[in-house]
């Protein structure tokens, strides 16, 4: 059975039978630092060519891999599992995407260089002094940074940054949200677009382009922003939650959808490996109510009989067609504003749109 067709249609993806096998999980193993399972070599399992010979050391969140050389220290990728677990437990289709296009993180030991990285070994040396950190690609999903930063050194030329956050924001941006959530991609750019036009975040990496000013405010909305009073060409002065929400709340509402369940993270310079084992998140804050088929053939699935032979995935996928939706799944709001605009009046005056598209805020189901 084919998986179904990414929501964004526009974007350039893998065939569907390029997707990883399987489904992402609830649960991580995260403070288990072992050996790459053999299966995860094959490029049957780990798209596009299996992993490396180069990984020899693995963890997991959610069945998203971590992974490293030999060279690394276990905290590391302990830590990097940690940020994984935190980033991805929000939103179940974001991080159900991330799986299926084998999205993982790669940690680099701290005299490793980028081009070290078994996917980025194409890249010319003028990348390993660049970059200690890479975001994922469609065509190389892996996302990167530095042993020296995810467990806070020293001596760290990007100390002040947390690079596992930017570069995994990228992840979550093209390998989930904008494969998976209808229109998302859409509203980061519009976001962005206004930003630039009404000339938001001047003189910042914000407006390097779309995707670094969407890494850049979750930097901001997880307060791991480095602050600067005025603008440097790099960073400035919104460098906090409060700060993005009071400043820029169309960039502020685009990341709140990813991130709705607003667990508190445990920044890497205050906190340790127990204290984040032990912490307790809050997953799949994101609005429900999607009682839909996601594929195109759900409707002749069940008739014949998939919804029973194939429960797990036509239960996820095909919700409508199996008749397994809850009275709660028909009655949502479809954008994150529609309380603010149902608190304003905006359900009688502005009808047609607000009582299809904000049923749980006007209060009609």
């Amino acid at each position: 059975m084919r998986l179904p067709s990414p929501a964004n249609k526009s974007l350039h993806l893998p065939d569907s039978r390029d997707y990883r096998p399987g489904s992402a999980t609830e649960t991580n193993s995260c403070q288990d630092v072992r050996e790459v399972p053999l299966n995860l070599r094959s490029a049957s399992f780990m798209k596009p060519d299996g992993l490396d010979i180069f990984y020899q050391k693995y963890t997991e969140a959610y069945g998203i891999l971590v992974v490293s050389s030999k060279h690394v220290p276990d905290d590391a990728l302990r830590r990097a599992c940690y940020v994984l677990r935190f980033m991805l437990a929000d939103h179940s289709v974001v991080r159900e995407w991330v799986y299926r296009m084998s999205g993982r993180i790669g940690v680099m030991g701290k005299d490793e260089v980028t081009n070290d990285i078994p996917e980025h070994r194409h890249y010319s040396d003028w990348w390993n002094r660049r970059t200690r950190g890479l975001g994922s690609s469609y065509n190389m999903p892996v996302t990167t940074a530095g042993e020296e930063n995810i467990l806070c050194y020293q001596k760290d030329n990007y100390r002040s940054q947390d690079i596992m956050v930017h570069e995994l924001s990228h992840c979550i941006h093209f390998l989930g949200a904008a494969v998976g959530i209808q229109g998302w991609d859409g509203r980061l750019r519009a976001a962005y677009a206004h930003a630039k036009k009404t000339g938001l975040f001047e003189d910042t990496y914000f407006m390097e382009n779309a995707q670094e000013y969407f890494a850049e405010g979750v930097q901001s909305y997880f307060n791991v922003q480095k602050f600067v009073p005025y603008p440097d060409g790099v960073q400035g002065p919104i460098a906090t939650r409060d700060a993005l929400k009071d400043y820029d709340p169309d960039l502020y509402n685009v990341i709140k959808e990813i991130f709705p369940c607003d667990n508190t993270y445990l920044k890497r310079c205050e906190s340790n490996r127990t204290q984040e084992d032990a912490q307790q998140l809050r997953m799949n804050c994101e609005p429900k109510g999607r009682c839909k088929d996601n594929h195109p053939a759900c409707e002749f699935w069940s008739g014949t009989n998939k919804c029973t032979e194939n429960q797990r995935y036509m239960s996820f996928e095909c919700r409508k067609s199996c008749g397994i939706c809850t009275a709660d799944e028909n009655c949502f709001d479809e954008h994150v504003n529609c309380g603010f605009w149902a608190s304003t009046g905006e359900c009688a005056a502005n009808p047609d749109y607000m009582l299809f598209s904000c049923k749980k805020s006007c209060k009609v189901c």
